[in-house]
């Protein structure tokens, strides 16, 4: 094994363990339950099905 394949596996690791934080933070849908792609200033759009969330909604 090289010295170059360490670099490369903590990089991987890292990246996925951002992608998890990422995703435990992403806000879901309270329609369908499906991860909710962020639209700028409080606005989250549901790929899924369509509903959108604005900063107005009262949770």
């Amino acid at each position: 094994m090289s010295s170059n394949d360490q670099p490369k596996n903590e990089e991987s690791s890292r990246a996925i363990n951002e992608d998890r934080v990422a995703a435990a933070n992403a806000a879901l849908c309270d329609a369908c339950g499906a991860t909710m792609k962020p639209m700028g200033h409080c606005k989250y759009w549901c790929l899924r099905c369509g509903f959108l969330r604005t900063c107005s909604d009262a949770i």
